[in-house]
């Protein structure tokens, strides 16, 4: 597996604090399953200073160390932009870090508890210049919270969607946990990532949540989320729609999401 959004970078953000810190997410990673990471540090002006050569040149140093370490993890470059009305203008004067460096790919975070009214329009914009939006973990928006359809028109006009795994196993509530689930069975989700900021209980762990979605979904639809599409976007190659159909298993046992139904009405 391939984990397309993880802070494992030290000393950049709240994630990794120095560089023992990023082995160590580095060996859970590993012993998880993830042969790859795509290192994406928060790019909030204000908050995290960002600069691409810094990040470029962390992740060298850190893929030297783990291969001196004998720890079989590759480590491709991103960020986990704030969503801003001058996106477009700071993509034009090479200010931001795509997925993997490819330039194809941008992976970007919302405010917290709003879908500002500026969102579609940046979006659309970066798409004008070649960019798809990859948007992190809109389950945790208190907005789509409310208005999950967003994500599904967001889908439809070109964006793809990114769920984490601790919200997938419930870390962040049971809510939040609904919610993801309802967008996996639903199809309005293109891929899983870890969004670690830890070894620990924010560590980079997909395999439980790959296995947390298995209570519904198809074998073909996990390794969709898990391994086609994520391999697809480091590669910087246009990711597709999985073919309706072959989603949602057909006899699908009762599971965790029709119990989170029940709770949440």
């Amino acid at each position: 597996m391939i984990d397309t959004h993880c802070h494992i970078l030290p000393g950049l953000d709240d994630g990794a604090l120095d560089e023992e810190h990023s082995l160590e997410m580095a060996r859970a990673a590993v012993s998880d399953g993830i042969t790859g990471i795509v290192a994406t540090p928060h790019d909030i002006p204000g908050l995290y200073s960002f600069d691409v050569d810094k990040v470029n040149e962390k992740l060298a140093i850190l893929n030297n160390r783990l291969e001196k370490e004998g720890i079989k993890l590759l480590l491709y470059p991103g960020s986990e932009v704030a969503l801003a009305p001058e996106l477009e203008h700071r993509h034009a004067n090479n200010g931001l870090l795509t997925i993997a460096g490819k330039g194809r790919h941008l992976l970007v975070e919302l405010p917290t508890e709003e879908i500002p009214p500026y969102a579609g329009d940046v979006f659309y914009k970066l798409q004008l210049r070649g960019l798809t939006p990859v948007i992190a973990h809109p389950e945790r928006n208190l907005a789509v919270l409310q208005q999950p359809a967003w994500v599904q028109e967001m889908m439809e006009r070109g964006m793809l969607i990114q769920l984490s795994a601790p919200s997938i196993t419930g870390l962040f509530g049971k809510k939040v946990q609904y919610l993801a689930g309802e967008l996996a069975r639903r199809g309005w989700v293109h891929l899983v990532a870890s969004d670690a900021h830890s070894a620990g209980k924010r560590g980079p762990r997909l395999h439980m949540a790959r296995k947390t979605l298995g209570g519904f979904l198809t074998a073909e639809a996990l390794s969709w989320l898990f391994d086609t599409n994520p391999q697809l976007i480091v590669d910087g190659r246009e990711v597709k729609q999985f073919e309706e159909g072959y989603w949602l298993k057909r006899k699908a046992p009762v599971s965790w999401l029709a119990r989170l139904r029940g709770e949440n009405g």
